[in-house]
């Protein structure tokens, strides 16, 4: 009970008939500037579930074996010891795709990226010994971030680059993690040979959602 004679808010300083103003806090947007070859960083898994035994035999040996440099340009000469054309995978996940393209042009030298491990020994599997037709020797992998790689590549070196099936990351405030940001596009643009292709592969959910 309020005791008489005491106006309300007076015992906390307080005058209720003009009250403080506070300065406004600044408005939240989920548009904020930067994009995968800014952020430097990767979202998402690295790792899942353990691996076989056979797995992590192939991630301990065959993987040190086959992947690329950590340092210098990436060039066909370096990967494969002479010119040819070369194939550009953004996150190969199991490494379906990469094998079956590496079989089918074997004159051809395929760099494929992915972080995540279990996709990576299963990509191992397909070099190791592609559908009991033997290993593939045009394949050269990266376990992390693709951007890592891209930009050690001379410009209009790639014949062919591939992003199939990036991960739409559809809400706003995470549209900067989008492959499919001008930055990562035009360093793609720069890599690529004149007439070289960029195949992409949206389905029309991830359309959607990254409206």
């Amino acid at each position: 009970m309020i005791s008489s004679g005491c106006k309300i808010g007076e015992r906390h300083g307080t005058d209720l008939q003009n009250p403080p103003r506070f300065a406004k806090a600044p408005a939240m947007t989920a548009h904020k500037e930067g994009d995968p070859t800014t952020l430097n960083r990767l979202y998402g898994r690295a790792k899942g579930k353990k691996l076989r035994t056979h797995q992590q035999h192939l991630v301990d040996h065959l993987l040190p074996q086959i992947s690329v440099p950590l340092d210098g340009a990436v060039a066909a000469e370096v990967l494969f010891g002479y010119d040819r054309p070369l194939h550009f995978e953004i996150g190969f996940g199991g490494g379906e795709h990469m094998a079956y393209r590496a079989n089918m042009l074997p004159d051809h030298g395929f760099i494929g990226c992915e972080p995540f491990e279990t996709g990576v020994a299963q990509a191992l599997s397909h070099v190791e010994n592609y559908e009991g037709l033997g290993p593939l020797g045009n394949i050269r992998l990266h376990m992390g971030d693709a951007l890592e790689v891209l930009t050690r590549i001379p410009d209009d070196s790639l014949s062919f680059v591939y992003l199939l099936h990036p991960d739409p990351w559809p809400k706003a405030r995470h549209a900067k993690r989008r492959m499919m940001n001008d930055g990562p596009v035009d360093l793609i643009a720069a890599k690529l040979k004149p007439g070289g292709e960029f195949r992409l592969a949206l389905t029309m959910q991830s359309i959607c959602a990254m409206r």
